[in-house]
């Protein structure tokens, strides 16, 4: 299905902008908490809804009396009213009884499903059997922090500013912030907020970025006059990066989606920086290469992006088992197929924003035992795991969201 944040960037405009924040809080907030939501609705009723949409009242009102603030008439009065408004007039008084009932039994029914997986994660029972295998003992804490809201998370352009500079204007704007613990170029908002608000958004002072995206910039170290190639490269954010670090470097901006290059112009016109962007398949060089080639690439492939479900929850619930290996597929087929552009003594940066091995590290293995002038690159990153074919940040790590990164030198 369509994604959230799309849905929600559909939305009218509101008389009051708060209520907009409102209507994003609670479907976001419903979407992330989703598999417990759905297992207490389960746990109270005897049979299933014929009409699954009058789901939608009742799981508003349990997420409001579980994560909100709101007073309970006001949970029960407003999902009652949202069931009359989606057609259920009929069913006002089950949704006021299912809710009612709730807040009386809230303990008992919440001890009843205490046990179940799913509803202790609020993940799908694939993906947390999936990141068990994956990461033992550390997954629940994998599970926890996925399910916490993500901070906002600005990248200095410092074609325009430093990172201090930009934190003084913060400062005298009355906005709390703080320097990031890992990027350089990083600082984090201390009660989020809109960043199209914040001083400098428009004329390019600074990006939203989380901070384990902001790192790929650094470590593909492209220098002055090189030749560099994002193969995946829409919405934008790392190209930028990438020019805002070294602006003197001849750097193509490729994707397959013609639409979504288009936020890659937007992207780079805003921070002030040009690239060369192009439409094209990565997958067949053969169609848009002209010859050319790279001394460094960023490959940041589709993948499952199971690092980042903490900002889009809805991932958890639009993702199935085995999509990993599909995508591993993909990916491997990406790195085989720009490798012939990457010159000898080039450097080709692997990234992806998911947590699964089946992604990383093993597409990474796998590719390394294909090409033997193929040479991984020790990274020195101040958290992150080494899984012998590259680093690995899981969801938390100094705050940041999961995200894999293997440099590769061709010899």
């Amino acid at each position: 299905g369509a994604r959230l944040d799309q849905q929600l960037d559909q939305l009218p405009d509101f008389a009051d902008p708060r209520d907009r924040g409102l209507v994003h809080e609670l479907a976001t907030g419903i979407v992330r908490w989703y598999p417990r939501l759905d297992r207490i609705v389960v746990q109270m009723l005897h049979r299933p809804l014929k009409d699954l949409d009058l789901n939608i009242p009742i799981l508003l009102g349990i997420y409001q009396l579980i994560h909100t603030r709101v007073p309970t008439h006001a949970a029960i009065s407003t999902s009652v009213d949202t069931a009359a408004a989606l057609g259920f007039k009929s069913a006002k008084g089950l949704v006021n009884g299912v809710l009612r009932r709730f807040v009386r039994e809230r303990e008992d029914i919440e001890k009843a499903i205490a046990k179940d997986p799913v509803a202790q994660f609020a993940h799908p029972q694939w993906l947390i059997y999936a990141l068990r295998d994956a990461w033992q003992e550390a997954a629940p804490q994998v599970l926890a922090r996925a399910n916490e809201i993500a901070p906002l998370t600005l990248r200095c352009n410092l074609q325009k500013t430093s990172r201090d500079a930009y934190l003084v204007s913060l400062h005298e704007a009355g906005v709390a912030a703080e320097p990031h613990p890992v990027s350089e170029v990083g600082i984090n908002i201390v009660k989020g907020g809109d960043p199209r608000q914040l001083p400098g958004f428009e004329t390019g002072h600074f990006s939203v970025q989380d901070g384990a995206a902001q790192l790929a910039a650094k470590l593909l170290d492209a220098p002055a006059g090189a030749r560099v190639l994002d193969a995946c490269a829409a919405p934008g954010g790392k190209s930028a990066a990438i020019l805002e670090r070294a602006p003197d470097i001849q750097l193509t901006a490729l994707d397959v989606d013609a639409e979504r290059l288009q936020l890659v112009e937007q992207t780079l016109s805003r921070v002030g920086l040009t690239a060369n962007v192009r439409v094209g398949d990565a997958m067949h060089p053969a169609t848009w290469a002209d010859g050319n080639t790279y001394s460094h690439m960023l490959v940041d492939a589709p993948c499952t992006a199971t690092g980042i479900i903490r900002r889009h929850p809805d991932i958890k619930l639009r993702r199935a088992a085995g999509d990993d290996a599909k995508l591993a597929v993909t990916q491997l087929a990406l790195l085989k197929a720009l490798w012939p552009l990457l010159e000898s003594g080039g450097t080709l940066l692997y990234a992806t924003c998911s947590i699964m091995p089946t992604e990383n590290s093993n597409v990474v293995s796998a590719f390394l035992s294909a090409h033997a002038d193929a040479e991984l690159v020790p990274l020195s990153l101040p958290c992150g795991r080494d899984t012998g074919a590259g680093t690995q940040l899981l969801p938390g790590d100094e705050d940041m969201d999961g995200f894999f990164y293997a440099k590769v030198f061709k010899q």
